[in-house]
């Protein structure tokens, strides 16, 4: 037989993978019994005595504990014995209450919690995530987890940015933190908030007769604003980093771009970008990047966005010129291929190389930063597809 210490462990384990569970429950999992064990007839027979003294401490325990002791009827040396055989626990308050500690506050706070949602938001069936996230929150959190809840669920169409959020105490990151809490109540996939921040596009003007003038050299724009350069450009090379965009060298009627928030901000800031019309109506849009998986994601995204997109220095050739100055990742690291529609905007030299990239069993650099280039190279690459 298993001793009172035993049991208590399985209570606990019990507990501990389904309380949430069972505070969220319609249909309650208790009461549960939990065994104490069950001796074979020649383990009863062989010590009886032994058997004997356990089931009255069991006995004694439950008696203790207030709970019940179920018990089974069986022959031993020719007399009928009552046997224990489970230990009976009617309720989760109940299994708490044994396991003292912690446990009886964090089940009361997670069946009181539990309540107040379902008062509150009578349509959502709380979860376990749910209720494990909510009793882990103090009072204060919790009733501005409810007010930003019926807030959501009151204004589903409206895009607004978290710091113009009508209530009390709600900050980016608060938020931020909490966001799953809010979802799980109001039934919302994603929260309809507006970007905190309009992306920023640096971009320097090459042209140098502009320059000459005493014209501005760098400029910027926010994705989704208007804006108008100081010259309608003619050419427009989109570079994967800061540093490239800022020293390109002059090329007539043209401007450089610092394409880093096209690489992190995904399709969006790409179809916006599209959408400036002094981009659309550029004659010549060029892209530079890394060699490497994340730039060549981004590529796509301008051409989905409906821009006519070369690219300089993204194919085979240059990788091999330059793969020595490249990163070596770990075969964990390999990074994921693009789909389907994806490489189909990719031209064969790009799609030639992306695949090498890809490819788990490449053994070389997996990315060539195109810092590693010099900017006269580029310059170089940017004018011949100009004058072709």
């Amino acid at each position: 037989m298993k001793n009172p210490t035993q049991l208590i462990a399985t209570v606990r384990s019990a507990l501990e993978a389904g309380w949430a569970e069972a505070v969220t429950a319609e249909a309650s999992a208790w009461p549960q019994d939990f065994s104490v064990g069950s001796p074979t007839q020649a383990e009863l027979e062989a010590d009886y005595d032994g058997y004997h003294r356990q089931a009255a401490l069991w006995r004694q325990w439950a008696s203790d504990n207030n709970l019940d002791l179920v018990t089974v009827l069986r022959r031993v040396h020719g007399s009928i014995q009552s046997i224990p055989t489970h230990v009976s626990i009617p309720s989760l308050h109940s299994a708490s209450a044994l396991l003292g500690g912690d446990w009886p506050a964090l089940i009361g706070r997670a069946q009181t919690r539990a309540g107040q949602l379902r008062d509150r938001f009578p349509d959502v069936q709380p979860t376990k995530s749910l209720i494990r996230g909510v009793v882990e929150l103090d009072d204060t959190n919790f009733e501005l987890l409810c007010a930003v809840a019926r807030w959501f669920a009151q204004n589903t169409e409206n895009d607004v940015a978290v710091r113009q959020l009508p209530i009390d105490g709600v900050t980016e990151r608060w938020l931020t933190n909490h966001s799953t809490l809010v979802t799980a109540l109001t039934g919302l996939d994603t929260l309809p908030l507006a970007s905190e921040q309009p992306v920023h596009i640096p971009f320097s003007y090459l042209d140098p007769d502009h320059l000459t003038e005493g014209g501005r050299r760098y400029d910027s724009v926010s994705l989704g604003d208007t804006m108008t350069p100081e010259y309608a450009p003619d050419v427009i090379v989109i570079c994967g980093e800061s540093s490239s965009a800022t020293h390109f060298a002059q090329i007539p009627l043209a401007v450089s771009v610092d394409g880093t928030a096209l690489i992190t901000g995904g399709a969006d800031a790409s179809t916006r970008l599209a959408l400036l019309d002094w981009v659309a109506t550029a004659s010549q849009i060029i892209f530079w990047g890394d060699m490497d998986a994340a730039h060549f994601h981004a590529l796509a995204r301008l051409r989905q966005a409906g821009l006519t997109v070369h690219s300089i220095l993204m194919d085979r050739r240059s990788y091999d010129r330059y793969s020595r100055f490249g990163h070596t990742a770990q075969a964990e690291s390999v990074p994921a291929p693009l789909g389907e529609e994806e490489l189909s905007l990719l031209s064969a030299s790009e799609r030639q190389l992306l695949l090498l990239l890809t490819d788990p069993e490449h053994s070389g650099p997996r990315r060539v930063d195109q810092e590693c280039i010099p900017l006269a190279a580029a310059h170089r690459a940017v004018l011949a597809l100009v004058d072709r």
